[in-house]
């Protein structure tokens, strides 16, 4: 999975992905300089985060960055979700695509995270 920050990237490499960012159908956040999911969840923890963290859309919709959506996982755990959303039945898939029951999961499965939302 990318993580879909940058720190130490020269500038075609940023032109290059954040294009690469845009074209898989995320948002750019222009003043940050990254993708939005993970500015929001900078501006909305108060922390800047990790290369090694990524920012989860919980309900799948890339372009859906409101707080309560996003939510900060390592990349284990990131990919846990990813696969639990590709081979688990439709109900459980479904699910896991409410704030409520994801963090629940990752409670019971003692998975850190950071929920961005309900601050």
């Amino acid at each position: 999975m990318d993580d879909y920050s940058f720190e130490a990237i020269q500038d075609d490499e940023r032109r290059a992905f954040k294009n690469k960012v845009v074209a898989e159908g995320y948002v750019w956040n222009e003043e940050m300089d990254m993708a939005e999911h993970r500015a929001i969840a900078i501006k909305v923890l108060k922390h800047t985060l990790s290369t090694d963290l990524h920012v989860h859309h919980i309900n799948h919709n890339k372009q859906n960055n409101s707080p309560c959506n996003l939510i900060v996982l390592t990349a284990l755990a990131h990919e846990i979700v990813h696969i639990c959303d590709m081979f688990c039945p439709l109900p459980f898939r479904s699910y896991l695509r409410k704030p409520e029951n994801l963090l629940k999961f990752l409670n019971d499965a003692r998975i850190w995270y950071e929920y961005v939302g309900e601050r």
